[in-house]
């Protein structure tokens, strides 16, 4: 018996969908039927030039198009992050937890790498001897000398230079840099500790081992504003210590100057010049391990040596007799005595394995451009005008951005906890250490006026002699400037024959004519003179 069916159930369509059917239908027939001319008419404009209906708008744009952007998952309340931390980042406890290199891995690096070793000494030694001081800071329409002098007569500079000379009490200042500068170039993270007296004073920068701190961050990624918790010290894989952010005012708080040098978005930790070399450091290492493989146990053998047939005749007896050789050389008394073999033995000597070549000089190569020093202790001789512009070059590229970063950090501690705002930390200029360069240097500087000869003594070291800025600088020697004019007057009414260098006519000709007069009368009466400056 068939099976009955059960009873239809009516169900209206939408008159919403019975309408884009027929639009999309009378869309196809327009397009089927219309002419090239009309087909070219711009978007949105019907074949004469009218606007088309909204809705016919609407249609074309979602025809295949990019769709609607998903609806936030996250409440309204949830701002901008600045990176996509992982979820309960602030739980984890070691530092860099979530970095692909440790900052235990980067320290093991720095020191058993020769090369990477000597080049941190290297930039170290190089920034210690650059001179530094604490100045007043120029503001807008502050002159140089008037700065000079503020910086001579403000008596909060020479307290807080002397604080500066030992800034910890404990390290000279360039001991202390020299721990900022392993911190900075090893692991890119300077931490400075501030401690402060019973009265809140400051007392000294501490800097602390930067493997030991462990980074927060809030809802947003950022550091957490005092009196939030953003650092903490991690000591026997321990949380030690809570510590936040600079904040002067809380003294009895517990803080901490974290600094980065190359910071980097998505990034919570820097990017050391060690980490940017990981993959050539290990390159380098493992060339070493095999060049000191070499020395220690070898590559492979010396000398090869074949034995007559009668003697050996199984691979057993051929063991025999290589352990028998081996002993008669493990006395070294006896390793360079005549050996006599038998006929038809053969000895061939093989040439030694290369220990260094080319790769080798591009390694060094590699580490001296990451570090901004110069290549040249380390490859091949090139003419000295080459390397003189190579030095410059490094100079600039990488001991000034090094310098810059360290007064970046000595103007925070004075600008936040010395409440120094107007004053400043600044390197000088390196100076040559050839006697003959400094003195061109000090001899052009007099000669353009920018230096006096008594401020040249000076820097000598030896006693001014009254030669100021009221003498003027002749091939002969320093002149005073009263000398020149009261020559020249006396040249002027003896009517000798210095002026006519001048033409005549005008006061103002007839006084050059006097000042050039003087200035021949005393450079001549300056050649009879045995006094020296």
């Amino acid at each position: 018996m068939p099976r009955s069916l059960p009873p239809a159930r009516e169900t209206p369509i939408e008159e919403s969908l019975i309408k884009r059917i027929g639009r999309g239908l009378r869309s196809f027939l327009d397009s089927s039927t219309r002419t090239p001319s009309t087909q070219t008419q711009p978007r949105g404009l019907d074949e004469q030039g009218k606007p088309s209906p909204i809705e016919d708008i609407e249609l074309g744009t979602q025809w295949l198009g990019p769709g609607q952007p998903i609806r936030p998952v996250a409440p309204r309340e949830v701002r901008i992050r600045r990176l996509d931390y992982p979820v309960g980042y602030d739980y984890t406890i070691t530092p860099r937890s979530y970095e692909p290199v440790s900052f235990q891995q980067l320290q093991l690096l720095a020191d058993n790498y020769d090369l990477l070793r000597i080049a941190i000494e290297t930039r170290k030694k190089q920034i210690s001897r650059l001179p530094w001081q604490i100045r007043v800071k120029r503001q807008p329409g502050m002159t140089a000398r008037e700065a000079h002098e503020r910086t001579t007569s403000d008596k909060r500079i020479q307290k807080l230079t002397e604080l500066w000379r030992r800034p910890d009490r404990e390290h000279s200042f360039r001991n202390w840099t020299n721990q900022i500068l392993e911190n900075m170039l090893v692991l890119d993270a300077v931490a400075i500790y501030p401690r402060f007296t019973v009265d809140g004073d400051i007392y000294g920068f501490d800097v602390i081992e930067a493997s030991t701190i462990a980074r927060k961050i809030d809802a947003q990624g950022r550091t957490p504003v005092p009196p939030q918790v953003a650092y903490q010290q991690i000591i026997k894989g321990l949380p030690s210590r809570d510590l936040i952010a600079p904040q002067p005012k809380l003294k009895n708080v517990d803080q901490l100057y974290y600094h980065i040098s190359n910071p980097r978005p998505g990034r919570i930790y820097g990017f050391s010049p060690v980490e940017q070399l990981i993959t050539t450091i290990n390159i380098a290492l493992r060339r070493q391990v095999t060049q000191l493989e070499f020395y220690s146990e070898g590559g492979r053998p010396d000398v090869y040596s074949t034995l007559p047939k009668e003697w050996v005749t199984t691979p057993e007896q051929l063991g025999v007799f290589q352990a028998y050789w081996d002993s008669l050389f493990t006395n070294t008394a006896i390793r360079r005595q005549v050996r006599f073999m038998p006929d038809g033995s053969k000895i061939e000597t093989l040439g030694h394995e290369i220990l260094k070549d080319e790769y080798d000089e591009w390694l060094g190569r590699v580490i001296c451009w990451c570090f901004g020093l110069p290549p040249d202790a380390i490859i091949k001789q090139v003419n000295r005008a080459t390397a003189d512009r190579r030095s410059d070059d490094t100079q600039e590229e990488g001991l000034q951005p090094v310098a810059e970063e360290l007064q970046d950090i000595n103007n925070f501690l004075l600008s936040t906890y010395c409440n120094a705002v107007d004053l400043e930390f600044a390197y000088g200029e390196n100076v040559d250490p050839d006697p003959k360069v400094q003195a061109e240097v000090q001899d052009i500087k007099i000669k353009n006026g920018t230096l006096l000869v008594d401020e040249a003594r000076e820097e000598d070291g030896r006693e001014p002699r009254g030669i100021g800025k009221d003498h003027w600088i002749t091939p002969m020697g320093p002149v005073p400037i009263d000398e020149i004019g009261a020559a020249g007057a006396q040249s002027a009414e003896e009517g000798n024959d210095a002026g006519a260098l001048v033409p005549a006519g005008g006061k103002a000709l007839k006084k050059k004519r006097g000042l050039l007069s003087g200035l021949l009368r005393s450079t001549r009466l300056g050649k009879g003179s045995s006094e020296r400056y």
